[in-house]
């Protein structure tokens, strides 16, 4: 089957994120209940239309799947995991800059830093997860403090490069990272 590499066309079955995630069918659909799910389909993502009809999930949401599985195999409690990864996969870097000021870099949803990796770090201490970008072995350090104070509480951390091109293999996509533009 011939893939498009856009993070937000609807294409991949639930089958395919089960597989690439490494869950079962049952637990796609707890995770993704209306009700009382953890994994919230958006306009991206298309609901099954009728019965005998197929999801179909944008490569952002198979994701957040996969990632929420990661974090979850890691100790983290399922509805935490699942709200740490929407911070790479929806949100992006938000910041704010005086208009005299030069813009600073930004990461749109679902995309990686231009240069070096880009981590997960989800502290047990915090209820969100950061996404932190690591150009240096002098940067490791970032991953587990917070400024200039060490980090006291446990410490998960993902490299979403990895995941994302294991992720890419598994869905047949090329294996390329989306990168924000060089500034």
């Amino acid at each position: 089957m011939s893939r498009i590499d856009n993070p937000d066309l609807p294409q991949f079955l639930a089958a395919d994120a089960c597989r690439a995630a490494g869950i079962n069918a049952a637990t796609f659909k707890n995770w993704t209940n209306r009700s009382f799910g953890v994994i919230e389909l958006t306009d991206f993502d298309r609901p099954a239309q009728a019965a005998g009809q197929p999801h179909l999930l944008s490569f952002r949401r198979v994701m957040q799947i996969v990632l929420t599985a990661k974090l979850v195999q890691l100790g983290v409690k399922l509805s935490k995991a699942a709200g740490c990864v929407l911070d790479w996969t929806d949100v992006g870097d938000a910041v704010g800059y005086y208009a005299d000021e030069p813009m600073p870099p930004l990461r749109f949803p679902c995309q990686h830093y231009a240069s070096g990796e880009t981590y997960l770090v989800v502290r047990a201490d915090e209820d969100r997860g950061k996404i932190v970008n690591i150009k240096t072995s002098a940067d490791i350090p970032r991953l587990f403090s917070n400024g200039d104070q060490p980090i006291a509480a446990a410490v998960v951390v993902v490299n979403i490069a990895k995941v994302e091109l294991d992720v890419r293999a598994a869905l047949e996509l090329p294996l390329r990272l989306n990168r924000m533009a060089q500034g």
